[in-house]
């Protein structure tokens, strides 16, 4: 299966998100909108913080090699921020959404919903 298209058409087309990912939970990307890369190393911390945040709160969370703040950790979601930055970080059953924003022009509030949208759907068809 193209991933390609889910960062295209759903991520990107929304003008509320600068950049996007979706990667699996060993790390390895699916696909990502051109120019931003979440490395397998990256990727596997990110899915590690799902479980246990306490180490993304004590050394940041790395997203395309930017060290971002975090924010909050919920559930199967993770906010942090970079100067006029953020990144939303979504898990479903197989992947992990991320999306970035930054300001002006973006907001965290439209960045989450576009990625909140793209983990719903993914979750709708099993992954």
């Amino acid at each position: 299966m193209s991933w390609d298209s889910y960062i295209s058409d759903h991520l990107m087309k929304s003008g509320q998100v600068k950049a996007g990912a979706i990667i699996g939970h060993d790390g390895k990307s699916w696909a990502a909108s051109s120019g931003f890369k979440v490395s397998p190393e990256e990727g596997k911390f990110i899915n590690s913080a799902f479980n246990d945040a306490s180490a993304a709160r004590a050394s940041g969370l790395k997203v395309n090699a930017e060290k971002f703040l975090l924010l909050r950790a919920e559930g199967d979601t993770i906010y942090g921020k970079l100067g006029k930055k953020g990144v939303c970080l979504m898990k479903t059953k197989k992947a992990i959404c991320v999306g970035v924003y930054e300001e002006p022009g973006q907001n965290a509030g439209q960045c989450n919903s576009v990625v909140g949208k793209m983990a719903d759907f993914l979750k709708g068809k099993g992954y």
